[in-house]
């Protein structure tokens, strides 16, 4: 990632934080006052926040510092500026085995995926939620783009349609979610993964569309602190099960590392008989594994 990047990142990291001014009033950090905490001087940040600063390097700690970083956010502070933290502790590491046993322990469904939303996989829960055949996962598996969840959404192959409960819900379905995964992988945007999935979805037309139409802003309001999409519920309108509506929550990154992204999709009480069918439909909890899809 560029200087120019990496100031948009600061940018939006500063106006995440806010503070109380001395008549006691909420507001939003200004460079001013990012400046203070930091050490610096209001031009210097101002510089950072631009790109305009040749050698970020003796920026970092003083940034880090001023946010309150704990070890492994710095390491990524100092990756998304183009360097190497060397004292970054050694990043959770998420096994087959690991992963095989979280998935398959609770009886709700469960997927893995990347940062970038590739599948790594997901449990027979999950699988039979949304209609995975055997024919649709490998449908999933095959061209360049593999088995990405975008492609799930927009590849009528996937009937994604049909589950999200119609057209005009499907629609705010799809642009929530494109709002969210430009928000969450803005720092990705310079990766060849990235790329290579903007470029294979735009061959789907209602994507390239809503694509254009959808916030490229890092800093948008999109979820709790951990990331949790800002949604009550996810609704599913299974076609032999009924409406099966969840709590969708995401497993904290330090125990699979920040690259892996866990969800649970708790089912929400009022359709707890609609579930219970699902789930007796399954005699064994199953993984289904996919080749994983590097973000650099």
């Amino acid at each position: 990632m560029g200087n120019r990047e990496f100031g948009i990142f600061i940018s939006a990291l500063r106006r995440q934080h806010t503070f109380f001014d001395e008549q006691g009033v909420l507001r939003q950090w200004t460079q001013a006052e990012l400046a203070r905490r930091a050490n610096l001087s209001t031009r210097q940040v101002s510089k950072v926040e631009q790109g305009a600063v040749v050698d970020l390097r003796s920026m970092l700690d003083p940034l880090a510092h001023a946010f309150q970083l704990n070890e492994s956010e710095k390491a990524e502070l100092y990756t998304i500026a183009g360097f190497v933290y060397s004292n970054t502790p050694k990043p959770p590491t998420h096994t087959r085995a690991a992963l095989e046993l979280f998935l398959r322990q609770f009886p709700y469904p469960m997927t893995a995926r990347t940062i970038l939303s590739d599948f790594v996989a997901f449990n027979t829960y999950y699988q039979t939620l949304f209609g995975y055949t055997t024919d649709k996962i490998r449908h999933l598996n095959e061209g360049e783009l593999g088995p990405n969840l975008l492609r799930f959404m927009f590849d009528p192959e996937f009937d994604y349609l049909t589950y999200i409960g119609g057209e005009s819900k499907w629609r705010k379905d799809v642009r929530l979610s494109l709002q969210f995964f430009r928000a969450r992988t803005f720092r990705y945007i310079a990766t060849t993964r990235y790329r290579q999935i903007i470029e294979q979805m735009k061959h789907f037309t209602a994507f390239d569309r809503l694509w254009d139409l959808s916030s490229n802003d890092p800093h948008v309001e999109l979820g709790d602190p951990d990331g949790t999409p800002t949604r009550p519920f996810a609704s599913v309108h299974h076609p032999e099960f009924g409406l099966l509506e969840f709590m969708p929550l995401r497993v904290p990154p330090r125990h699979f590392g920040p690259l892996l992204e866990l969800i649970v999709l708790v089912p929400i009480t009022a359709r707890e008989d609609n579930y219970q069918r699902l789930r007796a439909s399954i005699q064994q909890n199953k993984l289904y594994f996919f080749d994983e899809r590097p973000v650099e």
